[in-house]
């Protein structure tokens, strides 16, 4: 019979939807009794009272109290204007992992009802690591960086118009700045790429050859200068995000069925991690289990996020709102959405959240690439990410003639092509295959680029045809040649920017 930590009171109701779970995981807690030694032992009680718990919450989750809870939750984000971003958890999840010190482990419930969440602090902190890791990603400086200045003028300048946007959106470039060692004096950076490491190197550099640079140098240093200074008004808010309610009040059959499932932790080498000094890693240890709490796969959580009112662009009331309005003010409020939503897929694709992320726990199916599981779904196979292509605009192309069209007629909206054909970038339009028979409502049109240099677009996309009196849906595809571009990046801002607007029209 297990013992808890509050004697006196009885046995907890774990199964009684009028209790608060939270409380029974963060003030009950299980022993077997006290042991030979004097010591309380909990080897048996810990699995039972964690199967307990999960089902305290899964009474709770099951009911009509959460689903009414969602949805008064679900219309307050809403009705304020807060942008909803719905992802399916690949395996297991973990929040909160160091908050129950005395099960050595821990995890994030809701005070009162009990269900897993996800702080907005915790998804905000996630997001902006994504996002100044994406932008450091695209810069391949090395310590020679006066040996190329006019080569990564362009690029430099670049990468710090997106980090004052990110400052401007969270607040901070907060990954951290270098530190030096007392010892040997060498300074010590996190990680090579860390934007603030990145930043002041390429400034130390170009006050080192203050004389030589050009003055769109000492530009760039005045702007890390201030993206240095301390914290500003972040206009990014994150809430927190919450599982969706069931769509029915069926009870779970079996432990996997549960919101909740318990899970292992199985140090092998005790004597090593309690006397370093005196034993080594081996396999005669005895094994200590530590069972914890998780979120099962597949589980579906809801992202809110909201950007608050853009700065007055007229008459902006002090210096820094003067500061946010220039970076700003190339931004609609739907461009902004759509990039922080690249960036939240990224971070849930790609980072992971919560504890254990490189044991493959904590990512979400953000349709970036392609999940697999085993069939015991005892680990997740990690797999080959498509990293989504972030557009470049390109440099002009002094291109005065109109594409080439070849075999483009009538059925294929041959207007729109024609407009397109006037983009300088766009040297050739090819028909490739189609009219294809398609069926449902017409489709946005879609884009693979093709040439490993953004060279080739394979345009998909719909086209409505009046026969016999029946209006029918049809599929072509065609092929676009551009010139004047490096990479698919670029060619990525030609489809974005000038053809798929053309074709949306």
């Amino acid at each position: 019979m297990a013992h808890y930590t509050r004697p006196g009171r009885g046995e907890p109701h774990f199964n009684s939807d009028q209790i608060a779970p939270s409380l029974l995981y963060q003030k009950w807690q299980p022993w077997d009794d006290f042991n030979a030694s004097g010591k309380f032992d909990r080897t048996n009680s810990r699995l039972d009272y964690l199967n307990a718990i999960t089902s305290a919450v899964q009474t709770i989750f099951e009911s009509e109290r959460y689903t009414n809870w969602f949805d008064r939750y679900d219309k307050a984000m809403q009705s304020q204007g807060a942008v909803k971003y719905t992802k399916e958890t690949v395996w297991r999840l973990i929040i909160g992992w160091g908050t129950n010190p005395t099960l050595e482990s821990g995890l994030t419930l809701h005070h009162l009802y009990g269900f897993p969440y996800i702080p907005g602090s915790a998804a905000k902190g996630v997001v902006h690591h994504a996002a100044e890791m994406m932008v450091m990603g695209k810069l391949d400086f090395d310590n020679k960086i006066r040996e190329k200045w006019q080569l990564k003028l362009k690029q430099v300048e670049k990468a710090i118009k997106e980090l004052q946007l990110i400052r401007i959106l969270f607040g901070s470039i907060h990954l951290e700045r270098p530190r030096r060692d007392e010892e040997n004096g060498e300074t010590e950076y996190f990680g090579p790429q860390c934007p603030q490491s990145f930043l002041t190197t390429l400034k130390e550099e170009i006050d080192r050859h203050t004389e030589t640079v050009s003055d769109e140098w000492h530009e760039v240093s005045k702007a890390i200068d201030a993206l240095f200074k301390e914290h500003t008004g972040a206009i990014l808010r994150f809430y927190d995000a919450v599982p969706t309610a069931p769509t029915s009040f069926d009870k779970a059959e079996t432990l996997e069925d549960r919101l909740l499932h318990t899970d292992i932790l199985n140090p092998h080498y005790s004597d090593y991690y309690k006397d370093p000094k005196n034993h080594v890693p081996s396999d005669d240890q005895k094994p200590i289990p530590v069972q914890f709490l998780a979120v099962k796969p597949q589980t579906e959580f809801n992202f809110y996020f909201y950007i608050q009112n853009l700065p007055n662009a007229t008459a902006p009331r002090d210096r820094e709102e003067k500061e946010r309005v220039e970076i700003l003010q190339s931004f609609t409020e739907d461009a902004l959405q759509n990039k922080v939503e690249k960036w939240l897929q990224t971070a849930l694709g790609e980072c992971g959240v919560g504890a254990k992320t490189t044991a493959g726990y904590g990512y979400f199916d953000t349709g970036a690439f392609k999940v697999e599981l085993t069939e015991n779904q005892k680990e997740i196979v990690r797999p080959v990410i498509e990293e989504p292509i972030e557009p470049e605009e390109p440099a002009p192309f002094p291109n005065k003639k109109p594409a080439k069209m070849k075999e483009i007629k009538g059925g294929h909206d041959a207007g729109a092509w024609q407009a397109v054909s006037g983009i300088e970038w766009v040297t050739a339009i090819n028909h490739l295959r189609g009219p294809v028979f398609a069926t449902g409502d017409p489709q946005p049109p879609s884009c693979k680029i093709t040439h490993e240099q953004g060279k080739e677009l394979e345009i998909g996309y719909t086209v409505e045809k009046n026969q016999g009196g029946q209006v029918k849906l049809f599929m072509f595809y065609v092929t676009v040649r551009l010139a004047g571009v490096e990479n698919k990046a670029q060619a990525q801002w030609i489809w974005e920017e000038r053809i798929r607007p053309i074709l949306n029209s």
